[in-house]
C-alpha cells in the first residue's frame, strides 16, 4: 500500500524535480520533457509484480523450494526429450 502511495505522490513531483534538474544545465541546452501517461502505469506494474516476487520469496520454506525444484527438473527433462 505503501508503494501505490509512493507512485500517486511520487509522479508529479518527479516530473517536477526532472524539469528542474534538466533545467540547471544553463542556456546552452535545450532539453524537452516528455513521459509518456502510460509509463506511470508501467512503473507502477513493476513496482507490485516485485511486491509480489518477494512476498512469494519471503514465504517459501526450505522443504517447498526443493519440491519447486523437482518438478521443474521433471518439467525440463519431459520438454527436452521430444
Amino acid at each position: 500500500m505503501v508503494s501505490v502511495i509512493g507512485i500517486i505522490l511520487g509522479a508529479p513531483f518527479g516530473r517536477a524535480s526532472f524539469n528542474m534538474m534538466m533545467n540547471s544545465n544553463g542556456e546552452n541546452f535545450d532539453y524537452n520533457l516528455s513521459i509518456r501517461p502510460i509509463a506511470y502505469l508501467e512503473a507502477g506494474i513493476f513496482v507490485l509484480v516485485g511486491i509480489g516476487i518477494g512476498k512469494l520469496l519471503c514465504s517459501l520454506s526450505g522443504l517447498r523450494s526443493l519440491i519447486w525444484l523437482r518438478c521443474l527438473r521433471e518439467w525440463n527433462k519431459r520438454t527436452t526429450e521430444k
